[in-house]
């Protein structure tokens, strides 16, 4: 049994999931591909446009993962785009996300059962 059973290597399916994602719509998620292959050598991977999409700030690396494994749900609640898992506690699930229109960056902690409270609260100082 593999590890991530849905694992994708096929940029096309990445592109999919990326424009299912919410953190940018299907319309940009393709101008993004297209911008990766003008500019990307033959025989690039999945990989390389990963790397593409974490260096020009659409990404974070686990945002990329979760993607990958096509985990596409879950990436916006409320007006908060979640950007990164930071850690489970006895208080539940926190994860640092981004404000969509004022871009501030704070914590959510969303407690634990299946309709549990959030709670928005200030980042640590070494978040932008």
């Amino acid at each position: 049994m593999t590890r991530f059973p849905n694992w994708t290597n096929d940029i096309e399916t990445f592109v999919d999931y990326l424009g299912h994602s919410q953190i940018v719509d299907p319309t940009m998620a393709v101008a993004l591909r297209d911008d990766f292959q003008k500019s990307s050598q033959p025989g690039a991977t999945i990989c390389d446009f990963c790397s593409f999409l974490i260096a020009r700030g659409v990404l974070t690396y686990w945002q990329c993962h979760k993607l990958r494994n096509a985990q596409y749900k879950g990436f916006v609640t409320d007006d908060y785009l979640i950007i990164d898992y930071v850690t489970c506690s006895s208080e539940g699930n926190v994860f640092l996300a981004r404000h969509r229109e004022k871009q501030n960056v704070v914590c959510l902690a969303f407690g634990p059962g299946e309709y549990a409270y959030f709670e928005v609260r200030p980042a640590p100082p070494c978040f932008p």
